[in-house]
């Protein structure tokens, strides 16, 4: 299956479960707003939303329990989603029943991923704090960033498709990574220019104020899900003879 095939099976799977999808997909919404409700400060960048971590040491002890919770309740329930989505694109080509497997999901799936996620952005945010005083910061971080998140690209897959445990599926993914690196690419790159494209049109056509909204919403009910399901096809690849 090259890069055509799974843009093409990527919209046939958006198309047939279009109502669903986007039912779920507030879930997406859901989770990046859920950070506007810390008291740290919050910005908007490609449709989503970020703490800003230079604001964290003028905090109280409360505000940062609470930033804390709510950065993990965003990654809940954007974990969730994920499985969510991937439950619908794994039943399109099973007998399960959707409604029953997305219900299972969330102890099954989602606490696995969430798990795995929650240590990735420690690691992160303990690399961003050990650079920040170094000259080198501006590029040691985002580079180890990177390679971090992309080494976990195909994980959610291999957990709510294959059923794996988290090790094995972050071994699973990177070594698809490197088998499958240009359709990895291609979602990169076709990610980012939808995302670029989104946020300035509207924020021509609209008040920053409304228009930051606007896009975050945008983004979660249909780019993130889009996107989503390309990475589970992609993934699917694997298997020569998958529907």
């Amino acid at each position: 299956m090259g890069i055509r095939k799974v843009v093409l099976y990527t919209i046939r799977g958006y198309r047939r479960n279009l109502w669903i999808i986007t039912l779920l997909s507030i879930m997406f919404v859901a989770s990046m707003f859920a950070l506007f409700l810390s008291p740290a400060a919050t910005y908007v960048s490609l449709g989503g939303s970020y703490i800003r971590t230079t604001s964290i040491p003028q905090m109280s002890t409360f505000d940062i329990i609470v930033v804390v919770a709510a950065y993990l309740i965003s990654l809940f329930i954007f974990a969730d989603a994920l499985t969510n989505i991937n439950l619908i694109i794994k039943a399109n080509r099973t007998v399960s029943k959707i409604p029953s497997e997305i219900l299972s999901g969330v102890f099954k799936y989602a606490l696995k991923i969430f798990f795995v996620y929650t240590i990735a952005a420690l690691l992160v945010f303990a690399i961003n704090i050990a650079t920040y005083d170094s000259q080198l910061h501006s590029f040691i971080y985002p580079i180890l960033s990177l390679v971090i998140f992309t080494a976990l690209f195909f994980v959610t897959p291999a957990i709510v498709i294959d059923e794996m445990d988290t090790f094995q599926a972050i071994a699973v993914s990177i070594k698809m990574i490197i088998q499958k690196w240009k359709l990895v690419v291609a979602w990169a790159i076709l990610g980012l220019l939808s995302l670029s494209l989104v946020e300035i049109v509207l924020f021509f056509i609209l008040p920053y104020d409304i228009a930051k909204y606007v896009i975050m919403a945008f983004n979660g009910l249909v780019i993130i899900p889009l996107f989503t399901i390309f990475q589970t096809q992609a993934y699917m690849e694997k298997y020569p003879l998958s529907p």
